[in-house]
């Protein structure tokens, strides 16, 4: 009776194991729709940083830049969204708009957030930081890096 039992749970762990989802490999296509900028043409693009919010998460942040419907795919998990909107015309130029969510948990296959964007936020943290590694500005002088790491 004993043997029985103890596969009868193995078998069920096992099963448990096996259909639930796994991080990482399930991804959320979802479709961002901006609040407040129903009139404002952002084609200079857009980006999103995601930053998991689960301390056994195997991805701690990644910079996504949406598609021209305003939409990408990311893993299932518990998210903090950011994002800036280049007002254009061209790639990566003109006026930025950021806002960001907070925390979201993704885990259906397709999801609607709204974000409102807006100038002021740009300002202030994280934004500065977000937007340089976006542009690729770096944020060290080179001057001093040759000097410093190679020597004189």
């Amino acid at each position: 009776m004993k043997k029985p039992l103890i596969c009868l749970i193995f078998l069920s762990l096992l099963l448990l194991n096996s259909c639930s989802s796994r991080e990482g490999h399930s991804e959320s296509s979802f479709k961002v729709s901006l609040g407040n900028l129903t009139s404002l043409d952002l084609s200079g693009g857009y980006f999103i940083k995601i930053l998991s919010l689960d301390p056994l998460s195997s991805i701690g942040e990644q910079i996504i830049e949406l598609n021209p419907d305003q939409s990408a795919s990311i893993p299932f998990g518990t998210w903090q969204i950011l994002m800036i909107g280049f007002a254009g015309p061209n790639y990566k130029s003109g006026d930025t708009y950021c806002g960001q969510i907070g925390s979201v948990t993704l885990d259906k296959s397709s999801t609607n957030l709204s974000i409102d964007l807006n100038q002021a936020a740009c300002s202030s943290a994280p934004y500065p930081a977000f937007k340089s590694e976006i542009l690729g500005n770096a944020s060290w002088d080179i001057a001093q890096w040759d000097n410093a790491t190679w020597g004189p």
